[in-house]
């Protein structure tokens, strides 16, 4: 026997899952037994673990109530990480200075590429302009932590005031029994405090007036990694219990004098992984093949080709709780990931390629992963810094680590973005933060840092739109978009899988904030 979870196809049909798994009778797809109940997860719509036998579990997936029956992400062999990446041989290491700032704020308040800007990695000295900053509205972060008392995260742009990262005691709603060790403050690796500060900083951000959350989800849950700032040691928190309290955090606030509760947005720069090992045979539309290596022809992305490689994969127990947030009113914005697959949607020809394990155990690889493509979630590809001058325009690329195809809704910039950062080398080393002794800023790449500048713009928007749902930013984020016309030729010319540039059915859409005037908005 082992512990399962089994995750409901919507919610009216738990409690009866439930009710009939623990009792002694059974049908064609439950036990006949009496099974042991490990946890309901009261705070779960879609979720509860079971101790099942491997074919119990196959049988019980096939109830039409049941949409997956799985072993927790470790006992899969799930990797879960942050979706940072290191400078490839395809650019040049460009550094931060202490004058650095978020090339992002600029390139989405321009509806074309700005030459001056664009050229190379090139630079200018501008203003950024905005009317909204985000008041009103919170941005949770799920990562490696943040550190409070970063100045990027302060009420005034000179670091005083105090910080926006609100310490809440996570525990009070009643999903997470005890903080994680170290508190839920504090960052380990950096990571999450840049996306946050990309987001939501003051300096670097597009929304310096929200507050700010933080769950420390990627780590260490046995306390064996330290804060970046003050050394403590830290542990993690739960992903599912995290969702789980997000909602009951969300559904727990007070209507304001807008009439709606305060918007939630929750940036996840983060995911679940399957590393390509132990090939026996590749699925690739509808065709068995007996290969034992990645295929660039099958669209298996390795690094070279045939060597390692990582696709991104769903786990069902956290998408379902997901869609509860999403369901509560909760905005969730994930980044593509950095790993050069195609995502695919339902119904599209490669939707349902997959790889078979020696095990006999099938990884679909096209169809993206937990929780940038969870479904309702919005889905961020990543924008190259560099550019080159065709015909007196400046000529973008998408960035060759990112995801790319159909699921992706939005493009924004997340290679070489400034933010907070740990006192550590990126492609060049930190900078000090002059505002405050021990903090330290760098340029960061990846569709993790694509993710928050979308969070963030969002943030803007609901603070004048308080009543948004996940569909209507999705909406409003691909409507205002700017159109984009990328040079898909950058790293290479073919037209298969192996050119790194191609867009392979994405939207050609780039992030724009239309609320960039410098004169202040009124709502009459």
């Amino acid at each position: 026997m082992r512990k399962y979870f089994v995750v409901a196809s919507h919610p009216d049909h738990k409690q009866n899952l439930h009710d009939e798994l623990v009792a002694p009778t059974g049908s064609a797809t439950v036990p006949y037994r009496s099974v042991d109940i490990i946890d309901p997860m009261p705070g779960s719509e879609y979720n509860g673990t079971f101790y099942l036998t491997d074919q119990e579990a196959q049988t019980l997936k096939e109830d039409p109530r049941v949409r997956d029956v799985c072993l927790s992400a470790e006992e899969q062999g799930l990797i879960k990480t942050v979706t940072k990446i290191r400078p490839g041989l395809f650019d040049k290491a460009v550094t931060a200075t202490t004058s650095s700032h978020n090339w992002g704020l600029i390139r989405c308040i321009n509806t074309n590429s700005d030459v001056s800007f664009n050229q190379g990695y090139g630079s200018t000295t501008t203003n950024y302009t905005y009317n909204l900053d985000g008041t009103g509205v919170d941005i949770i972060f799920i990562d490696t932590g943040i550190e409070p008392g970063h100045p990027e995260f302060a009420v005034n742009p000179d670091g005083t005031g105090g910080s926006r990262v609100v310490n809440i005691d996570w525990t009070q709603f009643g999903y997470i029994t005890s903080a994680p060790t170290g508190g839920f403050m504090g960052d380990w690796d950096g990571h999450g405090s840049n996306v946050a500060s990309i987001a939501a900083g003051n300096t670097q951000g597009w929304a310096p007036g929200a507050a700010i959350y933080s769950f420390r989800c990627i780590g260490s849950d046995n306390g064996s990694v330290t804060s970046i700032y003050s050394g403590a040691t830290l542990g993690a928190v739960d992903n599912l219990q995290a969702w789980q309290t997000i909602r009951a955090f969300h559904l727990s606030k007070s209507v304001t004098s807008t009439g709606y509760r305060r918007p939630t947005i929750v940036s996840c720069s983060y995911g679940y992984l399957q590393a390509y090992t132990r090939l026996t045979n590749i699925n690739y539309r509808g065709t068995n093949h007996p290969v034992t290596t990645t295929t660039v022809a099958y669209g298996t992305i390795g690094v070279p080709e045939g060597g390692a490689g990582y696709c991104n994969q769903f786990y069902s127990p956290e998408d379902a709780d997901i869609q509860s947030c999403i369901n509560a009113g909760v905005i969730v914005v994930g980044a593509a990931g950095n790993y050069s697959h195609k995502i695919d949607v339902p119904g599209g020809l490669d939707y349902n390629n997959y790889w078979t394990e020696y095990t006999g155990f099938n990884y679909y690889y096209h169809r993206g992963g937990t929780p940038g493509s969870t479904p309702g979630v919005i889905c961020v590809g990543c924008i190259g810094a560099y550019t080159v001058d065709t015909a007196g325009t400046g000529e973008e690329h998408k960035r060759q680590f990112s995801e790319t195809g159909p699921r992706v809704n939005i493009w924004s910039p997340g290679d070489y973005i400034m933010g907070a950062y740990a006192n550590k080398v990126y492609a060049g080393s930190a900078v000090v933060d002059y505002r405050a002794s021990g903090y330290y800023l760098n340029k960061i790449s990846g569709t993790s840092q694509a993710t928050p500048q979308v969070a963030g713009v969002l943030a803007l928007v609901c603070e004048v739109r308080p009543w948004f749902t996940a569909t209507n930013a999705l909406n409003f984020i691909q409507a205002t978009a700017s159109t984009w016309n990328p040079n898909q030729n950058y790293y290479s010319a073919a037209s298969d899988y192996s050119n790194l540039g191609l867009l392979q059915g994405a939207p050609s859409k780039v992030l724009y904030n239309p609320f960039n005037s410098a004169t202040p908005l009124k709502i009459d």
